[in-house]
């Protein structure tokens, strides 16, 4: 069976043809940085608008993170 892609997973594919691998690491970076904060996200919407300028990015970046991981309870969408 085929993996269905999240929406942030395919935002961050459509910018980043190649995954930057900084943007990744720096995910990580922050996601263990914030360590119980991250689960104020669980099963949210975001909306983020210039997401390919620099914050954007790394904000895809790491609510795509976060979901891949199984961070979260529920995925950011």
């Amino acid at each position: 069976m085929e993996k269905k892609s999240s929406t942030m997973e395919n935002l961050v594919n459509i910018f980043n043809k190649a995954p930057d691998l900084e943007l990744i690491k720096n995910s990580n970076l922050i996601a263990m940085s914030l360590d119980k904060l991250n689960s104020r996200f669980s099963g949210k919407k975001v909306l983020i608008t210039g997401a390919a300028g620099f914050l954007g990015t790394q904000f895809m970046y790491y609510f795509n993170y976060l979901n891949q991981n199984k961070i979260l309870d529920k995925p950011v969408i």
